[in-house]
């Protein structure tokens, strides 16, 4: 299961950023089972591959936005496509 949950996300990163430097692919294959299920919602919300790098490092940058206490949002540098997409997706609206 791992190595199918393993290759769902690093085909996702492939179509979302190109070619994923060693350096990077190295960290990914030495996530446990429930990193790489945690990597497979948080890209999701990745605008660039520094989001990647930030969310493999465990230091996420950007301010964390409470919306009515219930759910956060994290503020990223996007294009505005990438914006729409994850607004839609957050408010349940499908493109």
């Amino acid at each position: 299961m791992e190595e199918g949950v393993r290759s769902l996300v690093l085909r996702l990163l492939k179509r979302l950023f190109g070619k994923i430097a060693k350096e990077v692919l190295a960290k990914i294959y030495a996530l446990s089972l429930e990193q790489l299920e945690a990597l497979a919602l948080a890209l999701l919300d990745f605008c660039a591959i520094a989001n990647l790098e930030e969310w493999l490092q465990g230091q996420p940058r950007g301010s964390i936005l409470r919306i009515k206490g219930q759910r956060e949002l994290k503020l990223v540098s996007c294009t505005f496509a990438q914006i729409t997409f994850n607004f839609a997706i957050f408010y349940g609206i499908y493109l």
